[in-house]
């Protein structure tokens, strides 16, 4: 009997799932979605306070930014209910990036292929140019995988990082 999926480590949209001692890095697709809530959180908010401002010190000028700011909450509202769908979307249907296959030593492609054994890989941070958080990389021979964009609104990339970093060095 197998282990259901279960999600160890989340960050930026990017998921790592365990299965039988496996380690899935997939994508939820929900990276912008922590800036988006922050900044339509923001505009609501400022419109909102804004206008109640001005509508007791200009009058009925102040409903203008009130309407803006009632927009932007429904935008929330849609942004944190589109949020919902997609973490509720069963795991194994979400794009593997790569995972990390203790029985093998070996970190695979979403088919199971073999590109790179344990020894070979490195996790490495990365800098981003327009972000003030770093990225995550698995870098291999043949190259690099970009596994997660830190966030300063989505979280760091810390637990990302220390859980795969724990499975790579397992049983060295």
């Amino acid at each position: 009997m197998t282990t259901p999926p279960h999600v160890v480590a989340e960050s930026s949209g990017i998921a790592v799932v365990e299965q039988g001692g496996t380690l899935w890095v997939v994508d939820r697709k929900t990276g912008w979605v922590s800036t988006a809530i922050f900044v339509t959180g923001l505009n609501a908010g400022i419109g909102l306070l804004g206008g109640f401002a001005l509508l007791f010190t200009v009058g009925w000028a102040g409903l203008i930014p009130m309407l803006f700011g009632g927009l932007g909450v429904v935008g929330l509202m849609a942004i944190l209910r589109w949020k919902r769908t997609r973490e509720a979307a069963p795991l194994t249907s979400l794009p593997v990036l790569c995972a990390l296959d203790p029985n093998r030593r070996a970190v695979t492609d979403a088919s199971g292929q073999a590109f790179a054994s344990f020894e070979q890989v490195e996790l490495k941070r990365a800098f981003q140019v327009a972000s003030s958080s770093p990225a995550l990389e698995l870098v291999h021979p043949g190259g690099k995988i970009l596994l997660v964009r830190g966030n300063p609104f989505g979280g760091g990339i810390d637990d990302v990082e220390h859980v795969l970093r724990q499975q790579l060095s397992a049983q060295r």
